[in-house]
């Protein structure tokens, strides 16, 4: 049986419906907001491995509960989401009308390339052309549909799904590392001595560590690192303290710290032309 379209489901809720669902969700704290997107999660990601559809009411409360995200500035790449099931076309929307929704909303004046998919910048019914774009999935490659998105790397970076290869693996190569980065943050903090330690141990771990995580995904920059931090944790920081704990983080995992420019050049120019030949 097919399920609902939907931009149809939300149609069918009613205003006055969305407008008290989004109410209570406005009043919730970040932690409780979290707990409801796993809630969410596991019910998805249950009905995948069962092969039931997911009940519309969750997938209504999945798509309510990300528009909240979006209000409040946390992009879709740091938000616990289902896992992607190629086989299920209603998730695939889904998925997709997720990432739509945080890029029509936070560049409201954004251009995509394709000039049929300025519909989702139009606030009366995108819903439509979020289905028009997802339809393409997963017969066109991604990076098809981030050219026609016209989205730069940072803008990438930011969604859960529609982003390139290489933006996608490093996510999942950071999520992989995450534990052993953790243990190592651990070891360095307690081998110093105590004159570099804090009341709260725990808390300064915790914070490099997502230091290391978000800095990783905005190349370093202190400013952009500053920014996805507080979308993380709902902390603010300074751009001088990003920068400081960048420093940290550095020292810390020595690995972590990109090479700089002009050495990264030498490489690119030590390639033995050759390579570059077939003669």
């Amino acid at each position: 049986m097919e399920q609902r379209k939907l931009g149809d489901m939300i149609e069918a809720a009613g205003v006055s419906k969305i407008e008290q669902m989004q109410d209570v969700l406005k009043e919730m704290t970040r932690s409780d907001l979290e707990r409801s997107m796993l809630s969410v999660k596991v019910v998805f990601d249950g009905a995948t491995e069962s092969g039931n559809p997911t009940p519309w009411r969750i997938r209504l409360k999945s798509w309510l509960c990300n528009v909240e995200c979006t209000r409040r500035g946390i992009p879709p790449s740091l938000r616990t989401l289902p896992d992607l099931n190629d086989d299920d076309r209603t998730q695939i929307e889904d998925l997709f009308a997720i990432d739509l929704q945080w890029l029509s909303a936070r560049y409201p004046d954004h251009q995509p390339l394709y000039t049929k998919w300025n519909g989702l910048w139009k606030r009366s019914n995108p819903h439509s052309t979020i289905r028009y774009v997802s339809q393409n999935y997963p017969r066109r490659e991604m990076y098809w549909m981030c050219k026609g998105l016209s989205i730069s790397p940072e803008q990438q970076r930011e969604l859960s799904l529609i982003k390139r290869v290489e933006f996608s693996r490093e996510v999942n190569r950071l999520t992989a590392e995450k534990e052993s980065v953790r243990n190592r943050l651990s070891m360095t903090y307690h081998a110093r001595g105590n004159r570099y330690k804090t009341d709260d141990h725990n808390a300064t771990i915790k914070r490099r560590l997502d230091i290391w995580f978000v800095g990783s995904l905005a190349d370093w920059k202190p400013q952009r690192t500053a920014d996805l931090y507080r979308a993380k944790t709902g902390e603010s920081i300074t751009r001088q303290l990003a920068a400081n704990l960048i420093q940290q983080v550095h020292r810390d995992i020595p690995e972590s710290k990109p090479e700089p420019r002009c050495q990264r050049a030498k490489k690119r120019r030590s390639v033995p032309s050759s390579l570059g030949s077939f003669g």
